[in-house]
């Protein structure tokens, strides 16, 4: 989605590992994943809810307080907006286990009628303490990685002891459900909440943007790319 805006305003972008990168254009954006630079910059911080371990709260607050501590000129563009979805009634007595690949999902999920000592697999640390937050008692909790969660899950649940429940966001970048499926677990997938492109951008913001190109753009989701 970045791109798309980066487009439309008429900003040149390219995507670089920053591995490979010993200087840049300050008008060329240039994407990275994660990274502190020491050396003073004018850096436009773009971020929504997470696919790494950090919560959307953090994203927004801490990271920016990183980056200005280090005498870095900060500025935060959301690019998506994280929207309810409603949901078949489900009765979570037929399930064995929970899963939840974002805090999202646990936030969005009617809770009123699930037992909080059912065993729930978290993709990573923001998740789980979302999940611990809400009441969910035996949490257990990968990396941060989907494919870390699978095995995480093929090693501590016996797919001859019941189904399994997977609550997520629309969109997904691994299809756990599928894979799990190919192992011979029974699983469902349910779909809570989605994540929309936010077009309501601040035009003051945008044009002052124009005038005063970021050096680097941090970008922290396949989605907001």
């Amino acid at each position: 989605f970045l791109s798309k805006f980066c487009k439309i305003n008429s900003f040149r972008f390219s995507t670089l590992p920053l591995a490979d990168i010993t200087f840049w254009n300050p008008k060329l954006l240039v994407f990275f994943s994660v990274a502190f630079p020491t050396q003073k910059q004018n850096i436009l911080l773009s971020i929504f809810f997470v696919s790494s371990n950090l919560t959307a709260l953090a994203l927004v607050k801490i990271i920016p307080l990183k980056f200005k501590s280090l005498g870095h000129q900060v500025s935060h563009l959301p690019l998506l907006i994280i929207e309810k979805i409603e949901y078949e009634q489900i009765n979570f007595s037929d399930y064995k286990a929970i899963i939840f690949t974002s805090a999202n999902a646990v936030k969005f999920l009617d809770l009123k009628s699930i037992n909080k000592s059912l065993l729930c697999f978290c993709v990573g640390d923001a998740t789980e303490k979302k999940a611990r937050s809400v009441g969910f008692q035996n949490v257990i909790a990968a990396g941060g990685n989907v494919e870390n969660l699978k095995e995480l899950i093929l090693q501590n649940f016996d797919k001859k002891k019941g189904n399994l429940i997977y609550v997520s966001g629309k969109t997904i970048s691994f299809n756990l459900d599928q894979q799990l499926e190919i192992e011979g677990y029974k699983i469902k997938r349910i779909i809570n909440y989605s994540a929309n492109d936010n077009n309501n951008f601040n035009e003051r913001f945008v044009d002052e943007l124009k005038v005063k190109m970021p050096n680097i753009v941090y970008v922290y989701s396949q989605n907001s790319a």
